[in-house]
């Protein structure tokens, strides 16, 4: 009888983890690297460009990063990407970036956020940061206003005063989602007729 009940408990708890790892399960929505430029990108304005390089300490990843350099007056210089985010919830960004020259108080690389297309919302601002010598990671909770929008999208916005001595480095940007959504169950009669 004690075998039999340990066997029930057992069974009990895998099915519990069983749900909450897939209940935390997330799914990857949007990835680049920037080995292809800005091809995946809905824009980028011109102080955003691609480089590489040998070092080991060049790029986060592959061969190639994004950088933005100053200066990008008279306006802000802006890599946006749209996102319909309408299959999933729980919407974390994710990116590497690395100072090469330091931001001064003035400058600034804006992290922001949209759930329609129009009013941003400030994850981050990178300013009054001086060199980095190995890449960082940054992290960010979506906030829940952008579950399940269609008009969902980030970008990075700069302003940064000096030609050449404000450079940031961006790598490796992923966006992911709970992949957890309930799906109508396939009719019966969806499927091709049987023959007569």
């Amino acid at each position: 009888m004690l075998r039999y009940k340990f066997l029930i408990l057992y069974v009990v708890f895998v099915f519990i983890f069983s749900f909450s790892f897939m209940a935390s399960a997330s799914t990857v929505i949007f990835s680049d690297g920037f080995e292809v430029g800005f091809s995946e990108w809905t824009g980028n304005d011109l102080q955003w460009t691609i480089s590489g390089t040998s070092s080991a300490t060049g790029v986060h990843g592959g061969l190639k990063r994004a950088q933005v350099t100053g200066a990008t007056d008279p306006g802000d210089d802006v890599l946006l990407k749209n996102i319909p985010a309408s299959t999933g919830q729980g919407i974390i960004l994710e990116f590497w970036y690395r100072t090469y020259k330091g931001l001064e108080d003035e400058d600034h690389v804006y992290v922001e956020w949209t759930g329609d297309g129009s009013n941003w919302n400030i994850l981050n601002d990178f300013t009054a940061i001086g060199d980095s010598a190995t890449w960082e990671l940054a992290s960010y909770s979506i906030p829940v206003e952008a579950n399940d929008k269609s008009s969902f999208a980030i970008r990075f916005r700069a302003q940064l005063g000096a030609v050449s001595s404000d450079i940031f480095y961006l790598d490796d940007v992923s966006v992911s989602a709970n992949s957890i959504k309930s799906q109508p169950a396939p009719s019966a009669s969806s499927g091709p007729s049987p023959m007569a």
